[in-house]
């Protein structure tokens, strides 16, 4: 049996693709919950948005939104395997949308990720993996409950110069693929988004002390659309990054760098600029936490005639405990969607401009623990400011979550 085991998880982790070639290690908790030999497992039960949603497809208030009552059931695995010349991780998560009334929009949606690894010495040949089956998550600008899968690989080795400085070589390839016929606001989505990439690159990182690691990310990608050739393009990102170990004063990880995006169309404005991610927390006192979550990226837009936009977001979290049992958090955050100027594939003399959005959102939580199990009240609200009365919306959502860690 413990065979079998073993044998199913590194099947699961090599075809569950992989977070981040920066994930330079995979070692295991100290107190997993469930160990059958070298396998081990934590199991994690999540039931959340247990109550009402105002505005399911979020809609503008002049086209009466449509609430009901939700829930989302969620358990997860995270697992872990040691093998005689080599160590797997890999995590997996389904998601059971229930909605009441708007019952064409259950769904079970999937989330994996895994990665293999093979320590040789100073070599340590790996495989990451990421897959996403998906109805309801979408991304800032696409409001569409559309089914969505995404997927990629990346093969590579680590080679550790010296005892601080370590670099890795990778090659990349992903896939989005969305649902033929899924049309938001008139347009296929299918049509415009669905592309295959290809990337290689290389990263270099180092121990500056035990609790913080410099680095930097050369990569390049190449991006070919099945029905869109015009938005076919090739990119070049190079990125300096600082993380910092969860026992350090601060901890989490940043990063700033510089992309490159050429159209091979040469229909659409090439982009020379910034992108950057952060995810930092302080911990006040043990009992005070202060989370930053930021980024500015460059991502593919549906509209067509367009070629992308630059999402950018800042949001602040704090959370405080009360206690063993009591704690009580908040967050708020802004986003902004900006769009530049294209020529149309179509007319190569129109020039298409399409207005900048902005979503601002808050939220409020409560919850008490009780041994491994913890209740809480969640409240929070989103609104979008655009220009095109179609796209503005509010959305008002208050539920209850459960959650128990094996």
């Amino acid at each position: 049996m413990r065979r079998a085991g073993a044998t199913m998880f590194v099947t699961v982790a090599c075809i569950a693709v992989g977070t981040s070639v920066r994930a330079q290690t995979i070692e295991p908790p100290n107190n997993a919950p469930v160990q059958a030999g070298p396998l081990l497992l934590a199991p994690v039960v999540r039931l959340t948005n247990v109550g009402y949603d105002s505005n399911v497809f979020n809609q503008d208030n002049e086209s009466n939104p449509q609430g009901d009552v939700t829930a989302v059931f969620s358990p997860s695995v995270d697992g872990w395997l040691r093998l005689a010349h080599g160590r797997a991780s890999g995590r997996t998560q389904f998601d059971v949308y229930y909605f009441k009334q708007l019952t064409d929009l259950r769904a079970v949606d999937t989330d994996s990720a895994g990665r293999v690894e093979v320590p040789l010495n100073r070599f340590r040949p790996f495989v990451t993996g990421a897959f996403l089956n998906t109805r309801h998550r979408q991304n800032l600008e696409i409001d569409a409950i559309a089914r969505r899968r995404t997927s990629s690989v990346t093969v590579g080795t680590d080679v550790r110069l010296t005892e601080k400085l370590t670099t890795s070589l990778f090659t990349s390839r992903t896939r989005l693929d969305y649902d033929t016929n899924s049309i938001y606001l008139g347009t296929d989505l299918a049509d415009v988004l669905n592309f295959t990439g290809r990337g290689e690159g290389a990263s270099l990182r180092y121990a500056l002390t035990p609790l913080t690691t410099i680095g930097v990310t050369a990569d390049r990608t190449r991006h070919r659309f099945d029905s869109a050739p015009e938005r076919n393009s090739d990119s070049f990102d190079v990125t300096p990054m600082v993380e910092f170990n969860p026992r350090a004063l601060v901890s989490g990880s940043a990063s700033f760098g510089f992309r490159q995006r050429k159209f091979l169309s040469g229909t659409a404005p090439d982009f020379n600029g910034s992108v950057a991610s952060a995810d930092l927390t302080y911990t006040l006192l043990g009992r005070t936490r202060f989370t930053v979550l930021g980024r500015r990226q460059l991502e593919y837009s549906y509209v067509v005639g367009r070629a992308d936009y630059v999402e950018s977001s800042l949001t602040l979290v704090v959370n405080q405990r009360f206690g063993d049992s009591w704690d009580v958090g908040g967050s708020l955050s802004r986003s902004r969607l900006s769009y530049g100027d294209m020529i149309s594939p179509t007319d190569s003399s129109a020039v298409m401009t399409f207005p900048d959005e902005s979503i601002i959102g808050w939220s409020v939580d409560a919850g008490y623990r009780l041994s491994r199990t913890r209740i809480g009240l969640r409240i929070d609200q989103r609104q979008r400011e655009a220009s095109a009365q179609v796209r503005a919306y509010e959305r008002l959502r208050i539920g209850s979550t459960l959650t128990y860690e094996f």
